[in-house]
């Protein structure tokens, strides 16, 4: 995603606080801050989709710390990207209570993060592409579940060995 010459983005004018607004054919809009006629410093981007991302831009691509990306459908990221893409840290919330928070690359968690469920569930370890591949990691997400599974067998080789010897 390039904001400004490469796309075809056109220069329309300016909002009420003085930043620039850049328009894109299919309805995509930025408004904020420029360079050689591209979006560069601070700004927001209004996708034609109805996603809008804030924050910092370089070269015509969201770059930088702390920046926000809202989904029409309620998802929301808030964190690094790099060239373009969610690159770094950061957080994205989904409707109905999940959250993810840890590392990205090219758009997807990938490295070490943490996925907590709207139950309490976690499941906490190494991400790939999106995936969670540390099996290990899912025990704290089934902790609970293999702790009572445990507590159930010793209680039933308990009894067994209370009846046996009775």
């Amino acid at each position: 995603m390039v904001l400004g010459k490469k796309p075809g983005g056109k220069i329309t004018g300016e909002d009420s606080s003085g930043k620039t607004i850049l328009e894109f054919p299919g309805g995509s809009k930025y408004i904020g801050e420029l360079k050689n006629g591209m979006a560069h410093g601070h700004g927001t981007m209004y996708f034609a989709d109805g996603r809008q991302l804030t924050g910092a831009f370089e070269k015509g691509k969201p770059h930088g710390k702390n920046l926000t990306l809202s989904f029409p459908d309620g998802r929301k990221y808030t964190g690094d990207y790099t060239d373009g893409k969610r690159h770094g840290s950061g957080k994205m919330i989904f409707p109905g209570g999940k959250k993810y928070e840890g590392e990205w690359k090219n758009d997807l968690p990938h490295g070490e993060g943490t996925m907590t469920h709207p139950d309490g569930s976690v499941e906490k370890g190494t991400w790939v592409r999106g995936k969670l591949i540390d099996p290990s990691a899912r025990e704290e997400a089934r902790g609970r579940l293999f702790r009572t599974i445990a507590i159930l067998a010793a209680l039933a080789i308990g009894l067994a060995l209370l009846l046996f010897y009775w």
